[in-house]
């Protein structure tokens, strides 16, 4: 709808303008007429302002406006055509307070019900349902791409542009830099493009297959683009030095179907500057027939197609007819049952009658004045398990919890209140956990724990650690080669570390034990102490062999700091790495030398991780070049398990490595943990080199039924996934689904499994069929190709590190938090998941997964194997099958505990990175909204963890996840029609925070070659970022994320949508530092 405004400048003249405010830059006051019957008055200031006027000669009103968006408004509504407001402001300036003349505005109506007002209808009297343009008129549905299509750069529909005019000043008047050009057939070209700019064009396609091509130029080349259809990425392209500015050459992307019918087509600038003249679509082939077209848009094409009218938006099968998805009738609130999104009084207390049998209602008539039934329309009663229906006297259907009706009480008079609790004895709430019982704890004082480690001997101050071969060195940018795993990491390339500070007690020396798996070469089993970097990122005054009396024990003790030269003391900063060079006579297979992890050690105090004093390009001669100091602890995200700062450009590695406290005695555990992380359990194959070869005791344990056969197929290099392209499999996904009633699926099970072998059939593949685009946010649309569930929740694979720290988290610190009730009025009432231990059969509390289903690493780790891979343990001994399945497999444990037990340490042990620009003034200016705007509510800084762990590495330290680990109801935006155990449809954990800014080139990966030509520059491999946020990566940004939160999160984004830009760039900048 477009806006009738009336802009006042402050000199008082007057013009009608027929945009939208936002071209209103130089209007200090005025009113917009939003709608047929509303005004919006403003004042562009920040300080106060008051708006006075008077309806058709009545009686004046005065108002102090309110702050929106960074100016001031007052509404108005309640209005009908013909009436006219007089109206003046007095607001507050820097001079003082001033008061404007009285101006007159006349409320236009919209007579044809187009959409646009009359005074702006240059086509008044539009037939009924015609789609009309900005001025009123009937849109010409013709096709704009129908068989070979060019279009100027320039023709864009709407644009966002960072600078304000258009500095060539050619063709259009907008901000859009527009210039003449000299490529071939003339006209113009857009210009001067800038990273973060866009031109958007609308488009009606003939359906088919398309290759779109993009001429570009540029004279400094580092050019990127990318092309957005419907919201959905479908190409980009690098621009070269085309040899100058107006050296055109055109770039095509590879072919691509779109559907028949309107679509918005963007054009977006990712990096550098260069110019477009043009872009043209070319059919790849000629094809009319039905198996090309998509007459309804909902991408299944016209010969399949057995629903050809399907409405825009709608989720459907693979027929293309519409997925009905249920209604939700009930919810969950503070433990309660309410009424549902879709119910007469959503969130409304629930009861229960006495006097109703089962499946049966008896209040009618004054009974059900007083007490109304919650009714059912679409045939299915929805939004919290153990639903059914009560077919009623009167025709209706009602909804029943456990067969019992549902009715509201009339004498509630808001979301929250339960005056019918009791009312005669005979009505009831609805409680959804009352027969689960009191948490307990999964870790106490009886636990057995590993050894600590660190401890006061009484003579010496003792760590005990344990570290992996690696390829180079930790500060070496410019070889890009410490993060990643080389073959046969798993074999004789793990070594235990005992540091024995003897100056912490007063004593003058320190020595170091190391314990190898295998005989390190005589004349290279280096430890090297003492950085001094002057000559190479690598250097240490402190070099030379251990010395050793059984090639397998070796040790180092020195008393001198040749960094200072003088004796060590409390405080020095003893930067070390051990050097793996593996006797060749006595290795097994591979290569025989490696480097190790760079610790940095504080005598007298502990292992730290370490930050560096610069990050300035390498100067030969020049001492102490990215010299190593300790993180600070309000920057130490996973505590005692924080991994040092990246230093070797490997922006795909962050979520792989050991924790830095990794104990003694665990390092062979973890990397054997992780040889399982990446088996295939179908081939036995490692999937980082074939030369690693097979893993012979997983061949064949995934299936019959199975999502992955692989832990590393979702979640690559632990990161997180993204969502596929529309029509591609959801291979990173899980999909819970269920019947109507909530109970599992009697074709599927409780997980829908896509992959079989042997006798066994498919249960379908799940794609995405479209995304619904509304104000900027996309809700995704989904398509099963065989079997569509009644119900289904659907998840993508989340990142993994960090773990093991929450479930470190004491539970009483997590329940302290809950608010069922919302006792403290701040609208946030989150509470605790409660779900069964499947060995012991206890009540615990819901830790992992979106809906905090499980309790433990080990217990998410065993349903993981169990449902996404087809693989039963000792755990969860029965596969995942329907009622109506006969060949789910057998029962049992095929994994054995060995390597389901190395897999959880290797899971729960994995480093968390620090925060990243902790001293930014600009981060911690963020900090400090993301606080004001209430995130902090949910996404809880700090946690001290248990000291009751059985796992030293996580035992009893400061952890910063940004979580409260509770479920919270996000709204119905986010909601989907499948609880989780006692979770709703609409509840959801907080997600840990942690990592987030660097998941995306985890994600999405690296491209070009490894390595450079020069000491302390980055390598040529380089960030692709993939990015991809809440349970279904639909959110492309964090602002997107922050956008979607309803429900209890609803007043956090409020506040966050009214900040100015640079204060949402700052709380943008400070969670991306986590």
């Amino acid at each position: 709808m477009m806006l009738a405004t009336l802009i006042v400048s402050a000199c008082g003249v007057e013009s009608q303008e027929t945009t939208a405010t936002k071209n209103l830059l130089n209007a200090d006051f005025g009113v917009t007429q939003t709608t047929t019957d509303t005004l919006t008055f403003y004042v562009s200031s920040t300080d106060w302002a008051d708006v006075h006027y008077r309806i058709n000669g009545s009686g004046q009103e005065n108002h102090r406006m309110q702050q929106v968006n960074g100016r001031n408004e007052h509404v108005l509504d309640g209005l009908t055509a013909g009436d006219v407001i007089d109206y003046a402001f007095t607001y507050n300036r820097p001079n003082g307070a001033t008061s404007t003349d009285f101006f007159q505005f006349m409320v236009s109506g919209d007579s044809d019900s187009d959409g646009v007002l009359d005074a702006h209808d240059r086509c008044p009297g539009t037939s009924a349902g015609t789609s009309v343009d900005a001025n009123g008129c009937a849109v010409d549905m013709s096709f704009d791409v129908d068989g070979k299509t060019r279009i100027e750069a320039e023709d864009y529909h709407r644009f966002s542009d960072t600078t304000p005019n258009n500095i060539p000043g050619h063709y259009r008047q907008d901000a859009v830099d527009i210039e003449i050009t000299t490529d071939t057939d003339g006209g113009y070209n857009v210009a001067y493009t800038q990273p973060g700019e866009w031109l958007a064009f609308d488009l009606t396609f003939r359906g088919g297959d398309y290759q779109l091509s993009t001429r570009v130029a540029s004279a400094i080349g580092g050019g990127e683009y990318q092309w957005v259809l419907d919201g959905a990425v479908i190409g980009s392209g690098e621009v070269g030095n085309t040899g100058g500015w107006q050296s055109f050459e055109s770039q095509s992307l590879p072919s691509i179907h779109i559907s028949e019918g309107p679509h918005t087509l963007k054009l977006v600038m990712k990096a550098g500057e260069f110019n477009i003249n043009w872009f043209e679509f070319e059919p790849t082939t000629d094809c009319q027939d039905p198996s090309c077209l998509d007459g309804d848009q909902d991408g299944v094409t016209d010969d399949v197609d057995q629903c050809p009218d399907t409405e825009a938006g709608a989720m459907v099968d693979a027929t293309g007819c519409e997925i009905k998805t249920p209604e939700q009738e009930v919810s969950i609130s503070h433990g309660r049952l309410v009424g549902g999104s879709h119910s007469a009084f959503p969130g409304f207390t629930l009861y229960m009658f006495d006097n109703d049998p089962v499946d049966v209602s008896t209040c009618y008539e004054s009974c059900a004045d007083t007490w109304p039934p919650v009714l059912v329309t679409d045939g299915t009663a929805s939004g919290v398990n153990g639903l059914s229906l009560v077919d009623r006297q009167d025709g209706t259907f009602q909804a029943a919890y456990e067969g019992k009706p549902l009715y509201f009480y009339q004498h509630d008079s808001a979301p929250g209140q339960a005056n019918g609790e009791g009312v005669g004895d005979l009505w009831w709430t609805v409680s959804v956990e009352s027969d689960l019982g009191d948490i307990v704890p999964l870790y106490d004082v009886s636990t057995p724990l590993e050894a600590e480690i660190t401890f006061d001997r009484g003579d010496a101050l003792v760590t005990r650690i344990a570290d992996r071969g690696r390829d180079r060195h930790a500060k070496e940018n410019h070889f890009q080669a410490y993060d990643h795993f080389l073959t046969f990491y798993w074999e004789q390339r793990t070594i235990s570390i005992e540091i024995i500070d003897y100056v912490a007690k007063g004593g003058d020396s320190i020595r170091m034990n190391v314990k190898a798996l295998t005989k390190l070469d005589d004349l290279q089993a280096e430890n090297r102490w003492w950085y001094t970097g002057v000559n190479t990122l690598a250097e240490y005054c402190g070099n030379g062999v251990m010395a050793t009396n059984d090639n397998r024990n070796y040790w180092k003790e020195e008393s001198w700091n040749c960094r200072e030269n003088r004796p060590i003391q409390v405080g020095d900063k003893l930067e070390f790495e051990i050097s793996q060079f593996l006797d060749e006579r006595e290795l097994t297979r591979g290569r025989s030398n490696y480097y190790g992890t760079t610790f940095l050690y504080i005598v007298g105090q502990g292992l730290v991780p370490w930050d560096v004093t610069d990050k300035d390009i390498f100067q030969g001669g020049k001492r102490f070049q990215r010299d190593s100091i300790p993180v600070p602890e309000s920057a130490r995200m996973g505590g005692d398990t924080t991994l040092h700062v990246q230093m070797t450009a490997e922006p795909d590695g962050h979520f792989q490595q050991m924790a830095t406290n990794l104990s003694y005695d665990n390092g062979q555990a973890w990397v054997l943990g992780r040889r399982v992380h990446h088996t295939s359990m179908v081939d036995g194959s490692h999937d980082e080199s074939a030369e690693n070869g097979t893993f012979d005791e997983l061949i064949g344990l995934s299936g019959p039924n199975y999502i992955s056969d692989r832990c590393t197929t979702c979640h690559e290099r632990n990161g997180r996934a993204v969502p596929a392209a529309l029509g591609e499999p959801l291979e990173k996904w899980v999909f819970k689904v269920a019947d109507d009633n909530g109970n599992p699926h009697a074709d599927l099970g409780r997980v829908l499994q896509p992959k079989a072998n042997g006798t066994e059939s498919s249960e379908g593949t799940p794609s995405l069929a479209s995304w619904t685009v509304v104000d900027g946010l996309r809700t995704p649309n989904y398509r099963f190709s065989s079997v569509t569930p009644e119900r289904f929740s659907a998840r993508i694979a989340p990142q993994l590190n960090g773990l093991g720290l929450l479930e470190a988290i004491p539970e009483s610190a997590i329940l302290a938090l809950a608010d069922e009730n919302d006792a403290n009025g701040d609208g946030i009432s989150g509470r605790a998941a409660k779900v069964v231990d499947p060995e012991t059969g206890d009540v615990r509390l819901g830790r992992f997964g979106y809906k905090a289903a499980t309790s433990s690493v080990k217990h998410q780790t065993a349903a993981a194997l169990n449902t996404d891979m087809g693989v039963m343990t000792s755990i969860m001994p029965s596969p995942d099958c329907g009622a109506n399945q006969s060949n789910c497999g057998p029962q049992g444990a095929e994994l054995n505990d060995d390597h389901l037990n190395n897999l959880v340490k290797y899971v729960s042990l994995l480093g968390v990175r620090p925060q990243r620009d902790y001293n930014d003034p600009e981060v911690i200016r963020g900090q400090q909204i993301f606080n004001d705007t209430g995130c902090s509510g949910c996404h809880v800084e700090s946690f001290q963890t248990s000291p009751f762990h059985p796992l030293a590495e996580l035992r009893d330290q400061t952890i910063r996840p940004y979580t409260d680990l509770l479920l919270h109801d996000m709204g119905p935006g986010l909601a989907d029609n499948l609880g989780e155990g006692t979770a709703s449809g609409s509840e959801w954990r907080t997600a840990p925070l942690w990592g987030v800014g660097l998941s995306a080139c985890v994600t999405g990966g690296v491209e070009g070659p490894r390595g450079w030509d020069a000491f302390g520059l980055d390598g040529y491999e380089t960030c692709v970022p993939e990015h991809g946020y809440l349970h279904d990566g639909r959110a492309r940004t964090l602002d997107e994320a922050i956008r979607w939160h309803g429900g209890e999160g609803e007043a956090s984004k409020n506040n966050y949508e009214a900040l100015n830009a640079a204060d949402k760039n700052a709380l943008i900048q400070f969670i991306e530092s986590l």
